[in-house]
């Protein structure tokens, strides 16, 4: 009986420290066809001369979000890549750099990188939850969205102004800065002088000079209250609890994004409050200026005017289709008809001394498009890539190609 259990504990000890020996083996040796197949297309699309010479897999208490690197590969050439649990890279580097022809992000990426960045290596990409960061071997960082190139990574780099530094103190108290990016321009590779500050909480506010003008993430109570009273009394007014996904400033209003409510998007006035489309002053003066054979009018667009609220208007007649900006009265900010005449009863509304020059100058007398800025400035088209501008009293100013009624 003894020498059957002094048996058993042997085979038992044997069983136990194979079972370990094959658990390290197996954890020093995590097999490259087990990867996730997106993974593995990464690899052998961007490194096919390269060989997988370590897997190491985290199988910690984060490994449920797919923001966590749960995969760490080791190729030939001092390369590392992490993945994710679904196989999506998070990180790739190489300290000797990554050739720029790998592609790992979109193709316009490297074109972009050449014009701003010429003869540089890129030593690593990092996916963060704010966006892709590209780390060069001149100790530059690029922020880049997935489509263009945001700006400059300058976080540790350069202090922040002391005006900014006292208004995230005073309105972000608490939050640790994750990140600061100076913004190209919109559109152009070029710094615009706007700042964009991330904190470690997912709120961002940006920042023109001194003036923060967008706000993202959870927007505090703090930074609303910088506002006139008109814009919490009247957020408040609709919603017990709002949740401010994302709030942007303009110089006589505001946009802001509720969370809560399906991402609604709400345009409030600093003198009276949120502002509705409208849409039946618009459908009213459609008929009157522009034919009462229309279709249904399509969902109206608000467009980013920094000194007015502007609705965008598209819809179909027997003129033609329609494309109308009004203000939030309702007035005509621009008109056009997709390259159709405008009809005199709609042309009649601009000043007779406008109608007199076109006339005038313009031995056709046709109109294809007119607006009305900000300033009482009136724009013509009398002919396709002409554009005539002319002072509130309709006096003319100068000629143009191009047609911007804001």
């Amino acid at each position: 009986m003894k020498q059957k259990l002094v048996f058993t504990l042997i085979f038992s000890l044997i069983t136990f420290f194979s079972a370990c020996s094959d658990d390290n083996e197996d954890e020093k040796s995590f097999p490259y066809n087990k990867l996730p197949t997106d993974a593995r297309i990464f690899i052998e699309k961007h490194f096919p001369n390269s060989t997988v010479q370590n897997i190491d897999v985290d199988n910690g208490e984060y490994d449920k979000y797919a923001e966590y690197d749960k995969y760490t590969v080791k190729l030939s050439g001092d390369v590392t890549a992490t993945f994710n649990k679904f196989g999506f890279w998070r990180m790739v580097e190489c300290p000797n750099g990554i050739a720029t022809d790998k592609e790992i992000l979109w193709p316009r990426f490297y074109d972009d990188l050449k014009k701003i960045q010429p003869n540089v290596k890129v030593l690593k990409y990092q996916l963060y939850d704010y966006g892709y960061r590209v780390y060069l071997n001149n100790d530059v960082v690029i922020a880049t969205a997935h489509d263009r190139i945001e700006g400059y990574d300058v976080t540790g780099k350069k202090p922040l102004p002391q005006k900014i530094s006292t208004f995230i103190t005073d309105h972000f108290k608490g939050e640790k800065i994750e990140y600061v990016v100076e913004l190209f321009k919109k559109d152009k590779l070029e710094l615009s002088g706007y700042l964009q500050v991330g904190f470690a909480g997912g709120s961002t506010v940006s920042f023109n000079g001194d003036n923060w003008y967008q706000s993202g993430g959870t927007v505090s109570d703090a930074l609303l209250k910088t506002l006139p009273k008109t814009v919490s009394d009247a957020l408040y007014e609709r919603y017990k609890e709002p949740k401010i996904q994302t709030l942007k400033k303009y110089e006589t209003y505001c946009k802001i994004t509720v969370s809560n409510d399906r991402g609604a998007e709400l345009l409030i006035d600093y003198e009276s409050g949120i502002i509705e489309p409208p849409t039946k002053v618009v459908e009213d003066f459609i008929k009157k200026y522009i034919s009462e054979k229309v279709g249904a009018i399509s969902p109206v667009r608000q467009t980013d005017n920094p000194k007015r609220i502007i609705f965008r208007y598209t819809f179909r007649a027997d003129v033609g289709n329609c494309f109308l900006q009004v203000d939030k009265k309702g007035d005509w900010v621009e008109c056009h008809l997709s390259g159709e005449v405008l009809p005199d009863k709609l042309t009649a509304l601009l000043p007779a001394s406008v109608l007199k020059y076109v006339a005038d100058n313009y031995p056709d007398n046709k109109i294809f498009r007119i607006g009305h800025n900000y300033e009482g400035e009136y724009l013509v088209m009398p002919e396709l890539k002409v554009s005539l501008k002319f002072d509130k009293d309709g006096k003319f100013i100068e000629k143009g190609t191009g047609f911007e009624s804001e």
